[in-house]
């Protein structure tokens, strides 16, 4: 069966979402990674969140020894500097202009 007929969907179908909000440090006591001292106000704001899939969410929850908040903010910070030295190169903002 063709990849094309088989991800067919309907003009009714809405959209689905792939991704995943996983809260650095969480609001919860017995939560991953949670923090007493954690300001309530910015828990949900987006520099206490990352977009991870499903799986990826899971992970870092149950393996709060590796995915520390310390290393889950480091690894935000990175990929958004990636992400901004990407969309700086002139090549990019030529081809997209």
């Amino acid at each position: 069966m063709p990849w094309r007929s088989f991800h067919r969907r309907d003009e009714d179908d809405l959209h689905s979402v792939v991704g995943d909000e996983c809260h650095i440090v969480f609001g919860q006591h017995l939560g991953p990674r949670y923090d007493a001292s954690f300001s309530a106000e910015i828990l949900d704001q987006s520099e206490n969140l990352v977009l991870l899939c499903k799986v990826h969410h899971k992970l870092v929850d149950d393996q709060t020894e590796t995915y520390t908040a310390a290393m889950l903010k480091m690894l935000k910070e990175n990929h958004g500097k990636w992400v901004s030295e990407k969309l700086d190169r002139s090549e990019i903002r030529r081809h997209y202009a």
